[in-house]
């Protein structure tokens, strides 16, 4: 499955979708397609090796599509990290508790760490009235997007599972 996908609905009401996608290109090219509004966003994303202009546009279409609260995950996540900061301090270089976005980044955290930072950390409607949960997956690892896809079409399920097998999980 390629581009875009409605998911389900997370515990806090936020309609979620996956967009999975083989490029950065492919991935501008989609978000420019998807329909504004504030959301949060996973961002799952081998970046290693990206020329920083190509990891520059993928934080400007996340940031022009209405992300305003990122998970970023995968290898050099830091540094895509600190892009996303930088294209929005540019964007409002003065935030306020309603404009500011938020970024956390899990590079040293096993993808389920991550997924359930979104799911259930990530804010929901706080500062931006966020109503759209949008996790992207770029690069051809399957199994990566499919185990996004689980948890996204069931959270809940998903959280309970996860937190049976590891009790510890998401708990700090």
């Amino acid at each position: 499955m390629r581009g875009t996908r409605r998911c389900g609905t997370d515990g806090r009401g936020r309609r979620l979708r996956l967009l999975r996608v083989g490029t950065p290109e492919q991935a501008v090219e989609a978000l420019r397609r998807l329909d504004r509004g504030a959301f949060a966003c996973l961002l799952i994303w081998d970046a290693a090796g990206i020329p920083p202009e190509t990891v520059g546009r993928v934080a400007d279409a996340l940031l022009d599509a209405g992300g305003v609260a990122f998970d970023v995950w995968g290898t050099d996540c830091e540094r895509v990290h600190d892009v996303l900061d930088e294209s929005a301090a540019e964007r409002d270089p003065d935030p306020t508790v309603e404009s500011v976005v938020l970024t956390s980044w899990h590079e040293h955290e096993p993808l389920a760490e991550a997924i359930f930072s979104f799911l259930e950390v990530t804010p929901a409607g706080e500062a931006h009235d966020v109503r759209h949960g949008l996790a992207v997956v770029i690069g051809e690892d399957p199994a990566r997007a499919r185990c996004v896809e689980v948890a996204l079409e069931d959270p809940a399920g998903w959280i309970r599972v996860l937190l049976d097998r590891e009790p510890g999980a998401g708990s700090g």
